[in-house]
Order: C-alpha cells, then structure tokens, then sequence
C-alpha cells in the first residue's frame, strides 16, 4: 500500500462524515447549556457545595432540556431556556418532583399552543 492511496482512503473517509454530519450545528445558547452542563457536572464530581441549590437537581433540568432541545427541533427555542431558567430558580423553593412536573407541563402546553 503506498502512499497516495492511504491519503485518498483517509479523504474519501473525511468526504463521507463530512457528507454525513454537514447539517449538525450548534448554536451559542446549545453551546452554553452544553459548558453549563460540563460545569455542573465537575462541581457534582468534585462536591463543590453550591448555595442554596442542589447541582444534581439542576443538572437533571439541563439533562431534560437537552432531551426537549432533541424532541422539540424549533426554530424558536428561546422559550425552552426561559421554561430552563424558570424550573432551576423554582429549585429553591420547590421539591424536584413539583419542579419537573411543572416544567413537563409547560413544555406540554408551550408545544400545545404551538410555541416551540
């Protein structure tokens, strides 16, 4: 095997995935959420205690979002990240089981209403 033809191997594998993955994409507020996300996850590995909130809890909401980012591809998704924002502050107050119950329920009735 000689050299020009393990570089058109190696192209044509790039050309493929390039093929494959060209319409992948993230915006900044999914880049945000993902660095939030890796945030959360080495302050929970690390046991940095965070005042007044529970990291796992709020992980759980980003994870969700993540999931509702996945099921729910709209151009719109600036009310996902108000309903992300709105379930962490209610973490104060709130039992998780409340919080992610209301925030199922918003975002049922956000994609009833057809605003995401």
């Amino acid at each position: 095997m000689n050299m020009d033809s393990q570089t058109d191997l190696s192209g044509q594998i790039l050309q493929q995935w390039t093929a494959t993955t060209a319409h992948f994409s993230l915006t900044k507020k999914e880049i945000f959420l993902l660095a939030a996300a890796l945030v959360l996850i080495v302050l929970l590995v690390g046991q940095v205690p965070v005042p007044y909130f529970n990291v796992s809890h709020i992980l759980l909401l980003t994870l969700f979002t993540f999931l509702g980012k996945g099921f729910f591809p709209a151009t719109k998704d600036t009310p996902l990240y108000f309903a992300l924002i709105s379930g962490v502050l209610m973490t104060l107050y709130y039992p998780i089981f409340q919080v992610l119950l209301i925030y199922f329920l918003l975002i049922g009735f956000m994609k009833v209403l057809k605003v995401l």
